[in-house]
């Protein structure tokens, strides 16, 4: 019968466990942490990339109230719209694609602001001036 006490062993293989516990925690610790920032990342991006595709889609959808008897008429692509008629379109369709829409993103209602002075393509009296030149110079040519 053996008295001596074995307690050596014991705490050598206690010590080990006690290292692989520690070392997976930190392991498992830094890992959650890489998934948990990826996520976020993600997210974000997917947040951003969802606002820009509905604002792409509301776009288009205004640009569909275009006047059809223009276009069927003399092959013109032409809006004609008051600033305030528009930014009442981008509420509708933004509202309307995001209520439609199973997105994450919810996009809650904000007004709109269109401002159309920047842009020649809008002016309508330069349009009638460009037209109105262009069938002076057909008349002219002898079309």
């Amino acid at each position: 019968m053996n008295l001596l006490p074995t307690g050596k062993k014991n705490l050598s293989s206690s010590r080990r466990s006690g290292f692989s516990s520690i070392f997976l925690v930190i392991i498992l610790g830094s890992v959650m942490s890489l998934i948990l920032a990826a996520a976020s990342v993600s997210y974000v991006k997917a947040s951003g990339s969802a606002a820009e595709n509905l604002c792409l889609v509301t776009g288009r959808s205004i640009l569909s109230e275009y006047n059809r008897k223009l276009s069927e008429r003399y092959g013109v692509f032409a809006l004609r719209a008051p600033e305030e008629k528009l930014e009442t379109l981008a509420d509708f369709y933004t509202g309307s694609h995001s209520e439609k829409s199973d997105m994450f993103l919810k996009v809650s209602p904000v007004s709109t602001d269109i401002n159309t002075e920047e842009y020649c393509a809008l002016d309508c009296g330069l349009f009638i001036e460009q037209i109105n030149r262009q069938g002076k110079g057909y008349a002219a040519g002898g079309l």
